[in-house]
């Protein structure tokens, strides 16, 4: 569940899921939901589930931006927690 203070309001992290990341729920990666603002929702990779997140961008199965596609490629399984956000 993310909580936005300001306003009052929250979203279920399933939800998000559901509609974000399918790829990464197949593959048992589970994206955990963490903050969200005006065009971003984040959440972060836990470390056990480097090792299968890895395999998924080397795969090329996770869709890269420019901006963080060489520092995802440089991952390796012993990383430590990964954020990653997408745009709403």
């Amino acid at each position: 569940m993310i909580i936005n203070k300001e306003e009052g309001v929250y979203r279920q992290g399933n939800f998000i899921h559901d509609l974000v990341s399918p790829v990464l729920d197949r593959k048992s990666v589970t994206p955990i939901p963490i903050w969200e603002d005006e065009k971003y929702v984040y959440f972060y990779i836990h470390t056990e589930d480097m090792g299968r997140f890895v395999k998924m961008v080397k795969e090329g199965e996770v869709i890269l931006s420019n901006e963080n596609k060489n520092v995802l490629l440089s991952l390796s399984e012993d990383s430590n927690p990964v954020l990653i956000c997408y745009k709403k």
